[in-house]
């Protein structure tokens, strides 16, 4: 199973995109109570599994985009749940126009870097 996600993903994470080798890649279950089935799995890399953990696509998303913003805004202090609330009440426009998507999600995913991971 997990040389066909490898080959679905090009050997990249499916959330961040860094290229990951057989060893590294783990299987993700999109859907933590959804089926056993290849159509619920995603390859990724350590980082990001342990990250997403049982965690929705939409609401790993949302983490995403909570540690996109606290690493701009550092010096804010504002907790996860603040953050996402400012940013649906549209206090950060240069971000709620942008939709975080996973590499599996863009049309034309483009090389990414280690440093690039969540951008």
């Amino acid at each position: 199973m997990k040389k066909l996600l490898l080959e679905r993903s090009g050997g990249r994470c499916e959330y961040c995109g860094v290229q990951i080798k057989d060893a590294a890649a783990q299987i993700d279950h999109v859907d933590a109570l959804g089926p056993d089935c290849f159509t619920n799995y995603r390859i990724a890399c350590a980082s990001c599994n342990g990250s997403k953990g049982k965690k929705s696509l939409e609401d790993y998303r949302q983490a995403c985009m909570v540690q996109g913003l606290r690493s701009e805004l550092p010096e804010l202090g504002f907790s996860t749940a603040q953050l996402i609330w400012l940013n649906n009440q549209n206090w950060f426009p240069q971000r709620t126009s942008e939709r975080h998507l996973f590499f599996f999600e863009r049309s034309a995913p483009a090389c990414v870097s280690e440093g690039e991971r969540h951008a």
